[in-house]
This record gives C-alpha cells, structure tokens and sequence, in this order.
C-alpha cells in the first residue's frame, strides 16, 4: 500500500511541475539588457489560444532587421530630469533617430512614465502613470489603469492579462516557460527570469521578434554611440564615449551645417552656454573613427 501511495505522489508531482505557472516580479528585471527586433510578415498566422501550456510555434516566419534595444542610465538619456521618478531606461536605436523610454521599477509595479527622442519630449506621462505590470504578475491576472498625458486633461485606459503560458518557437529560439500578455487584440511574450521580450503584435499589421542578448552585435551598435546629458542642457554638456574611447576633437554645428564651437581638450564634458537656443549636431573625432549626436540648448 505504501508503494501505492507514493506511485500516486509522484504522479501529483509531475502533473503539478507539466503546469507550473511562470510568475513575473521586479526581482526579475535585469540590470543589463540588449535585443535586436525584427519585424515579420503576418500572412497566415495568428496569436493562437489562451491558456495553459500553449505551444506557439512560429519558427519558420521571415523577418527583416528594424532596430535595436539597449538598457541605459537613465541620467545619460534626453530629458532624463523631464522624468526624476524614472529608475529604468531602454534606448531604442534606429538607422537614422534614437528614442528613449522611461519607467518606474518597484516591488509593487513596473510603470511607463513617458518617451522622448533626443530632441524633444513625446509623451509624459508623470501627472498618472501607465502601469504595465503589477507584482507578482500570476496567471489570470488583469491589471486595469488610467493614465493621462501632461498638459492633457483627457484620461486614457489601459487594461491587460496574463492570459496564455507555455512554450513560443521563434526563428531565434524556443522559450519554454514564457508569458503572454494580452492587451486588447495586441499580444506580447515574454521570458521571467531574467525577464526578456521575445515576440509582440496584432497579427493583422504586425509582428515583431527580439533576439535578446545577441552581445557582439547589439555591442557594436553601442559602440557608435555618444551618451551626452543633460539634454536639453542650458550650460554644460556632458559627454561619454563608448569603450572608454580617446577623443581627439568635438566640433558643435547648427542645423545649416555651419561650425559654432570646437575643442580639443577636456573632452569629458564642454560649455555651450554661450550658444543660441536651438538644436545643435555635436560631432567627436577619434583617429579615423568619428561619433555624432544630437542635442539641445535652451
């Protein structure tokens, strides 16, 4: 008889671990984060069923390269004190403009608290933030909020669900154990821990894959890349360059390609007080390698 009843435990267990529920919380953010996005053609496909231990298999659909995410400083990215309950910060790199978007990350919620590019400010959403996920984020769970643009008095709604878990094959991997949430007819998966986007869309006008961590390649976009804060700025402008790199020149242009300022020492930082308001190209000169970026004087 006691074999049989631990027959029948074991039995328990295994069907209780077929269906563990992933379970997201703040402990599960990393502190470094990196994705390449691809969008892919929708033509067939759909977002399959909710529930649990789906299999969401689309591994064989093509996808052209968009753009890519890095997790930043907060303080390095335009606009940073535009938002000074911001703790977390992914920049979005294009070929031709940089955004950025800035959240609250507690052990109660991860909120959207608004986006910028580097030369203006989109959307700030400080006076009602736009909560994304409350913790623990369990299956089943809906999270129902208002949010409100500054300056706007009009209210807008946000409502999703953990509604699916289960296994997504992608053509960068399979995921075992991943998330969906469910917002309206926009669905996205995602990894717990660490936590990691790996497929979003609406499977009418769009679908888009995250190759998460592919390290060389995200690096290598980074490494073009010039931090400068604050922005806009109405003094000093700080500057960091990529891999510690040695600058040889900084040259300031206005927006007709005409050359305002130049320096060659303490390249660490320059003072534009001195310049009109507007919005400038700055440009940095290392040997035969060269980094650009824009930014604005108040």
């Amino acid at each position: 008889m006691t074999k049989n009843y631990l027959f029948l435990f074991l039995i328990a267990m295994s069907f209780t671990a077929g269906y563990s529920q992933p379970q997201l919380n703040a402990s599960n953010f990393p502190s470094n984060y990196s994705a390449l996005v691809y969008d892919a053609d929708v033509t067939g496909l759909s977002a399959g069923n909710a529930g649990a231990n789906q299999v969401w298999n689309y591994g064989s659909v093509p996808t052209t390269y968009n753009y890519a995410i890095i997790k930043i400083p907060v303080e390095s990215a335009p606009f940073a004190s535009t938002f000074p309950t911001a703790n977390y910060c992914w920049k979005y790199v294009f070929t031709d403009a940089n955004n950025y978007f800035f959240f609250n990350l507690n052990n109660s919620a991860f909120e959207n608290i608004g986006f910028t590019d580097e030369l203006s400010v989109w959307s700030d959403f400080s006076p009602n933030t736009q909560t994304i996920f409350t913790f623990p984020y369990t299956y089943n769970t809906i999270v129902d909020d208002t949010y409100q643009t500054l300056g706007d008095p009009a209210i807008n709604n946000y409502s999703n669900q953990y509604d699916a878990y289960g296994t997504i094959i992608t053509p960068f991997g399979v995921y075992n154990n991943a998330i969906r949430l469910r917002s309206g007819d926009y669905y996205d998966w995602f990894n717990v821990n660490p936590f990691y986007l790996i497929a979003s869309g609406d499977f009418v006008n769009s679908l888009t894959f995250y190759q998460t961590n592919p390290l060389a390649t995200v690096q290598s976009i980074a490494d073009n890349q010039i931090a400068v804060y604050p922005n806009p700025t109405n003094g000093i402008l700080n500057l960091k360059f990529p891999n510690n790199t040695t600058i040889d020149k900084i040259t300031i242009t206005d927006l007709t390609g005409k050359m305002v300022q130049e320096q060659s020492q303490n390249t660490e930082f320059i003072n534009v007080e001195n310049l009109a308001t507007g919005i400038y190209i700055l440009q940095a000169t290392s040997g035969t390698n060269s980094f650009e970026t824009k930014f604005v004087k108040q």
